[in-house]
């Protein structure tokens, strides 16, 4: 059986575009949990990380979001790798 998966490191802090939350959801997630097979799995990484956006992004596939800081970066990756 073939897996698909997202994961996406970030502090979830948007600093760059000129969109709104509401409009990056729209474009860039799926529009219900697992579409075509693709779960998404957020890791919130540093003290300062955006948790509750993140939050949002991992219900999205009915995930969980992982927290991690450079300590703890491997063991985040273990516990998702183990979810395949």
């Amino acid at each position: 059986m073939l897996f698909r998966s997202i994961v996406v490191l970030s502090d979830g802090q948007d600093t760059e575009s000129d969109i709104t939350e509401n409009q990056m959801f729209s474009a860039c997630l799926p529009k219900s949990a697992e579409v075509d097979g693709i779960k998404l799995f957020p890791i919130a990484f540093g003290e300062g990380a955006d948790a509750p956006l993140l939050k949002r992004m991992a219900h999205v596939s009915g995930d969980a979001i992982y927290q991690a800081d450079p300590d703890s970066i491997e063991r985040a990756y273990l516990r998702i790798s183990a979810e395949q």
